[in-house]
Order: C-alpha cells, then sequence, then structure tokens
C-alpha cells in the first residue's frame, strides 16, 4: 500500500518497473484519487480559494488563470468565489473556503473585515490580499504601484499641454481607489496643474454618468479614470455628446484590459500586469503554506503607461 501511495502521490522515488506496473494496475482498475478522502485524512484540503469582487469584470480573467495555471503545476486545485462587493457575501465566501479546509487563500476585495483576517490566520490558513493588507503571521500583501503609472498619466498630459484635468475614481471605501486617487492629487500638485476628481464604481455606466457630471461642471481638457471600463464609458458619453476625442477631450482608462487597445480610438491607459499578480498571489501562498505561520511579506506590482489613440495634444 505504502509503494502505491508513493507513485500516485509522487512524495518518494520507486523503481521505473515498480511505477509503471503500479500505473497500469491503476489504469486497469479505473482508479482515480479521492481528493475528499485525501483531505479527510490530511486534515486539510489540497484546494485553494480565490476570491475576486465581480468576476464579470475583465481585469479579473487573467489573474485567475494565472493563479489556477501556477497552482496546478504545483497539484493544488482552485475553487473561484464571487463576493459581488458585498460584505455580507464576502463572510459566507469566508466560511465555505473555511468548510473545505482550504490551506490558502487569495483575496482580491477589499470587503474583508480586520476581525475576519485574524480569523482566518488563528486557523493557520495562509492568505495574501491585493492592497489591503499588513503584512503578519500567515499574511502576505501585494502592492499593485498605482502612483507610478498614474504620475506617468499625468506627465503625459503635461507635456501635451493640458493644464485642467478631471479623474473619475472607484468607490470611496475602496483602498485600491483611494490609492489611485491619492496619486492623482499628487501628480497635480507636483505638476502646477488644475484637478477634479468625482467617485464612481468601477463600471462602464459609471464611467458614463461621472464624466457627465464632471464634464457639466468643470471644463477640463482631459480625464483619466480609475479602471478601463469607467474609460469606455467615457469614451461613450463623449460620441453621445459629439465631443472628439482626442481632438477636444484626451481621455486615459487604467488597467490595460484586453478590450482597451479595440475601442475606437483605442484606449491610452496605465497597464498593470495582472498575469504577474495571479502568479505572485500563488508563489506568495505557497510560501506560507510550507511553513505555517511564518510572517508574510509585501510584494509589490509595477504599472505603465500605454500610449494609444485616446490622447492628444490640446488643440
Amino acid at each position: 500500500m505504502a509503494t502505491v501511495s508513493y507513485v500516485l502521490n509522487d512524495v518518494r522515488k520507486v523503481r521505473p518497473e515498480t511505477q509503471r506496473r503500479v500505473r497500469v494496475a491503476a489504469r486497469q482498475l479505473g482508479y482515480s484519487p479521492n481528493s475528499a478522502a485525501r483531505s479527510l485524512a490530511a486534515g486539510r484540503s489540497s484546494t485553494l480559494g480565490l476570491v475576486v469582487p465581480d468576476i464579470g469584470n475583465p481585469f479579473f480573467p487573467e489573474i485567475i488563470r494565472a493563479f489556477q495555471e501556477s497552482a496546478g503545476r504545483s497539484g493544488f486545485e482552485t475553487v473561484v468565489m464571487n463576493t459581488d462587493y458585498d460584505a455580507q457575501r464576502t463572510r459566507s465566501v469566508i466560511e465555505r473556503l473555511a468548510s473545505l479546509q482550504v490551506p490558502g487563500a487569495a483575496f482580491f476585495t477589499t470587503q474583508v473585515d480586520t476581525s475576519v483576517k485574524d480569523a482566518i490566520a488563528e486557523r493557520n490558513v495562509a492568505a495574501v490580499y491585493m492592497d489591503f493588507a499588513r503584512p503578519t503571521r500567515c499574511i502576505s500583501n501585494i502592492e499593485v504601484n498605482y502612483r507610478q503609472g498614474m504620475l506617468e498619466a499625468i506627465a503625459h498630459l503635461r507635456e501635451l499641454g493640458h493644464r485642467r484635468i478631471g479623474l473619475i475614481g472607484g468607490p470611496a471605501h475602496g483602498a485600491a481607489a483611494q490609492r489611485r486617487k491619492l496619486a492623482f492629487l499628487e501628480g497635480i500638485e507636483t505638476g502646477g496643474l488644475d484637478g477634479r476628481t468625482i467617485d464612481s464604481d468601477f463600471s462602464v455606466q459609471g464611467g458614463y454618468f461621472s464624466c457627465s457630471q464632471l464634464l457639466d461642471g468643470y471644463d477640463c481638457t482631459a480625464v483619466i479614470t480609475a479602471n478601463d471600463l469607467m474609460a469606455i464609458g467615457a469614451l461613450h458619453l463623449a460620441y453621445d455628446r459629439q465631443i472628439a476625442v482626442p481632438g477636444s477631450l484626451s481621455i486615459i482608462g487604467f488597467d490595460d484590459i484586453t478590450f482597451a487597445q479595440f475601442t475606437q480610438p483605442a484606449l491610452t491607459t496605465v497597464a498593470v500586469p495582472r498575469a504577474q499578480i495571479g502568479k505572485v498571489a500563488f508563489d506568495s501562498l505557497a510560501t506560507l503554506m510550507r511553513t505555517p505561520g511564518i510572517p508574510g511579506e509585501i510584494y509589490e506590482i509595477p504599472t505603465h503607461l500605454v500610449v494609444r489613440q485616446t490622447t492628444a495634444a490640446v488643440s
């Protein structure tokens, strides 16, 4: 029995001929591993959790794919759970993950209370958060350098002669949204520019209506949005109002989702390397899981401006 276990779980060297005989027998018997039984025996699952706030947002699929591929290469399955930005649903998701006895989970949502994060750590469940946690026992944090990309975007507009720039930001309670907003305000002040901000909700509709509000009360020549979906909404608003982009209004998005290069005109945006985020999220979890209880780390992800067709010099 031990030899069969060594071969099927690939945990110890076994003579090649013995390996062959075991695998032939497994095929003949139609055997496949029972992951539920393994979890019961080990007291811990080989499944990892991946929690996102909006699975319909094109920002997340690339992260999910990179995470799943990295996890799969290490023998882990991934269960993806969606919270819809709802705190109560987030708590239910976490309870579900606890019932699955996951050894680790990656959270790309900010709707996790401090008390819940502490409870996860007390169970020795490894956790990685994005832009939301202070590294401590069992917890690591991925910090996206929004400041770098935002300052590049403002510098780009300044070089084109723009002096009045608006920001359509994310939700007021969102940690990542507020970091982008602070970077915008810093860039405006440093560049000696005039700026105005309005909070929105990261959706196409939010970008459309927030751009309308912004332009109705502020005579700006350029708009930066906190994600690409809102930039697409701003492009639609400009089209409906017959505002030429980039002739009369320059627009810059954030994230560089796949759709950004296919808008008309193609969207200038700040690129966030999502595949790198997914890989780093798994690697940081693997580090925490190898030595339960160890303190986590901060992993910084760079950003940079991608110039396409929605920005031009002030006419």
